[in-house]
C-alpha cells in the first residue's frame, strides 16, 4: 500500500490502516483459537464417551493442529 492509498484509506475510514490491519487481525485469531479449542473439546469429549478410539483421535488432533497452524500463518 502506497502513501496515497493510506492517505485515502484514512480520510474514508478515519483509521490507520495498520491499527486497522492489527484489530482484525486479533480478531481472526481469537475466533479460530476459539473454534480449535471446540474441536479439541470435541475430540475429549468423544474418545471419554468411546465414540472414538486413542488412535483416532490422535489422528483428528494432529491434523487439527496442522489446520490452525496453516489458518494463522495465513492470518498473521
Amino acid at each position: 500500500m502506497n502513501q496515497t492509498m493510506r492517505e485515502a484509506f484514512r480520510t474514508g475510514s478515519g483509521a490507520d490502516p495498520a491499527a486497522f490491519k492489527t484489530t482484525l487481525t486479533l480478531i481472526v485469531s481469537a475466533v479460530v483459537l476459539t473454534f480449535f479449542a471446540w474441536i479439541v473439546m470435541q475430540l475429549m469429549d468423544a474418545y471419554r464417551h468411546e465414540r472414538v478410539t486413542a488412535v483416532q483421535a490422535t489422528i483428528a488432533g494432529v491434523k487439527a493442529m496442522v489446520l490452525l497452524s496453516l489458518v494463522l500463518y495465513v492470518v498473521v
